[in-house]
């Protein structure tokens, strides 16, 4: 029995009967004080895809189905299983299985094992194992510590109780048609001291490992004999005896951690127009496992030069804290800001307001002209004059979400676990870009409440005639000059993010291109609380393109003419739109008419761009005309 959280007690009864009937009961209780506080864990990352088992190709539906929950498989010819909530309420389902039921420890699904036969004990013959294999997200590095936990539980029906339940990290698949014990030592195993006997919590398996460098594959499982196992007898009942589990132990496993200890550097320098990024900090704790809190603390402390400062508390079940900081400023920004003129949005219908007629279900992007979708793969179009619940504004399939601006957005799936599934959004300019010119490219994205993890790399491609391909659903293959940073995770559900940067054009380009052009193991994820656990999908609006603007110092009008003056607005790489704009316009003379406006732009180091312009009508020489009343 597990006491706890803090401090970990284990309690260990001894029930002694005699062949009389007299009996003796003796406890020991084994107590673990934590005293040392969590370490950070780099990334945010969790290495081993699909952790919790909750992704799925479909809904198991018997046993031995342990590669529906895709990239995990079995790494002998013995058959572990996979259960999910999503099953018929027999032999798979999480509640009630042929095993007995759990509730999963996070999620909706695990997986389940045979570790140990106590037949195997006298005939190695019988020795039966089971093993969980996947291969990581990314090859560990050399001389890198990596903390790595899973949860097991016992399941009900089992006749026994192991310790020896392990991890083993391999270069390449250590798959073997075998059924017995792989020949394989675990790096990470759970004390032979400390027998895993609970049927009711999730008990921790945990360690760290200090990699040999290029290990791709995780196996979970017992690597010893049935002779050479920690094992005890679980109370034998009817229901161990009809299964047939009398001699056999069997757990579930789940919540699966592999992840870096991390050096974060408290002062990082970085240009302006980068994207001021942190890194995905996690906490991980010996005893506590990944069950750590974070509270994160975000402050910017100047606009000039920009500094933002973030802070991470981990605490674990004990009480035990750590804090890191992290501070992210400016190089002193020198630049005055750039002048656009307003109206020059190179994007036709930049917020999808323009239509042929109302969306009526899902994948209709092109009743949004001039957009539409350049692959097989098929974006959403939403709007608030939706015949159909799944495309309306603010509510449809994926969830709920306000447009940035007017009445509606489009959307798009921008990652998938189980493959590289993209959809993409493609128009032309309304005008050629110039070569050498630099434009300014922004667009908006909020991450759909419906999505199961958050993507980096989204961005825009610039060029010469479309780029399609109706073949494919997959990435295309070009590479954005446009693309959000590594670092910064778009994992907000309730506000729209800005994805900017600037462009220098090579000439002739009259197309763009919008989604994510990475493979999935290129792209930088993180998990998100939706339950479409395979993808994310991001809603898009307010796709701009703009370029500086060199507007005549002096314009000569006819009289009569009005004096309009041109929209201009201000932009800065620093301070980007956050720009204080000031118009003086001062009236010459009156004859001939002569108007001087001067627009001053000033960022927030204070560094400013005059511009002015003069308009004047043409010399007067002729004498009024008499009317008559």
């Amino acid at each position: 029995m597990t006491n706890g959280p803090c401090p970990f007690a284990h309690t260990r009864t001894w029930l002694l009967t005699d062949l009389c009937g007299n009996t003796n009961t003796v406890s020991q209780t084994v107590t673990l004080l934590d005293t040392t506080p969590p370490i950070p864990v780099c990334n945010g990352n969790n290495l081993v895809p699909n952790p919790g088992f909750d992704n799925f190709m479909v809904c198991p539906t018997n046993y031995s189905q342990l590669d529906l929950a895709y990239p995990w498989n079995r790494a002998s010819d013995a058959s572990p299983d996979y259960f999910n909530a999503c099953a018929p309420p027999t032999n798979v389902n999480v509640l009630t299985n042929f095993c007995g039921g759990q509730t999963p420890f996070t999620g909706s699904g695990y997986a389940g094992a045979y570790v140990y036969s106590s037949s195997g004990e006298t005939n190695p013959l019988a020795c039966y194992r089971e093993y969980l294999q996947v291969q990581l997200i990314s090859p560990l590095v050399a001389g890198q510590t990596y903390p790595v936990s899973f949860r097991v539980s016992l399941a009900d029906f089992s006749g026994h109780a192991i310790a020896d339940i392990g991890a083993h990290f391999s270069v390449g698949s250590i798959s073997n048609g075998i059924v017995g014990v792989l020949n394989a030592v675990p790096q990470v195993v759970n004390p032979s001291t400390n027998l895993l006997t609970s049927t009711n919590s999730w008990m921790l398996v945990s360690g760290f490992y200090i990699a040999a460098g290029g290990e791709t594959h995780l196996t979970l499982g017992c690597f010893v004999t049935d002779a050479a196992a920690t094992a005890t007898p679980i109370l034998v009942n009817a229901t161990n005896v009809d299964n047939g589990l009398n001699d056999l132990s069997y757990y579930y496993f789940d919540d699966v951690y592999v992840g870096g200890p991390c050096s974060i550097a408290p002062l990082v320098m970085i240009p302006c127009g980068t994207p001021v990024t942190f890194p995905n900090v996690a906490g991980y704790d010996a005893c506590s496992g990944t069950n750590i809190t974070n509270s994160i603390v975000t402050v910017t402390n100047s606009l000039c030069p920009l500094s933002v400062k973030r802070t991470w508390t981990f605490t674990d079940l004990c009480g035990n804290t750590t804090n890191v900081s992290q501070t992210v400023s400016n190089f002193v920004d020198n630049a005055p800001p750039l002048v656009l003129c307003g109206g020059a949005n190179l994007i036709a219908n930049p917020s999808f307001e323009i239509y042929t007629v109302c969306p009526s279900d899902l994948s209709q992007l092109a009743l949004a002209p001039p957009w539409y979708q350049p692959t097989f793969a098929t974006p959403d179009w939403f709007n608030t004059c939706a015949t159909s619940n799944n495309v309306s504004v603010p509510n449809n399939f994926n969830g709920t979400q306000s447009p940035h601006d007017g009445q509606a957005y489009a959307g798009f799936v921008a990652y998938s676990l189980t493959y590289d599934y993209r959809e993409y959004l493609q128009a032309p300019l309304l005008a050629p870009l110039v070569a050498g010119q630099t434009y300014i490219v922004s667009f908006r994205v909020n991450l759909a409440d419906a999505s199961g993890w958050a993507a980096s790399e989204l961005g825009a491609y610039f060029s010469t005639g479309p780029v399609t391909n109706y073949a494919i659903q997959t990435p295309l293959p070009v590479l954005p000059q446009i693309e959000n940073a590594a670092g910064n995770p778009l994992a907000s559900m309730n506000s729209w993010m800005l994805v900017q940067g600037t462009y220098t054009a090579a000439g002739g380009e009259n197309f763009i291109t919008i989604g994510n052009f990475r493979a999935d193991n290129a792209t930088t994820v993180i998990p998100a609380s939706g339950n479409e656990t395979s993808i994310a999908y991001y809603y898009i609006d307010s796709v701009q393109i703009q370029t500086p603007c060199n507007m005549p110092t002096n314009i000569v009008l006819p009289c009569g003419t009005p004096v309009v003056f041109p929209e201009l607005t201000g932009y800065d790489l620093c301070s980007g739109t956050n720009i204080t704009t000031t118009i003086v316009s001062l009236t010459n003379t009156f004859c001939p008419l002569n108007i001087t406006r001067t627009w001053t732009f000033t960022d927030a180091c204070g560094n400013t761009t005059n511009i002015s312009q003069t308009m004047g009508a043409l010399a007067d020489t002729a004498p009024p005309i008499p009317i008559c009343n």
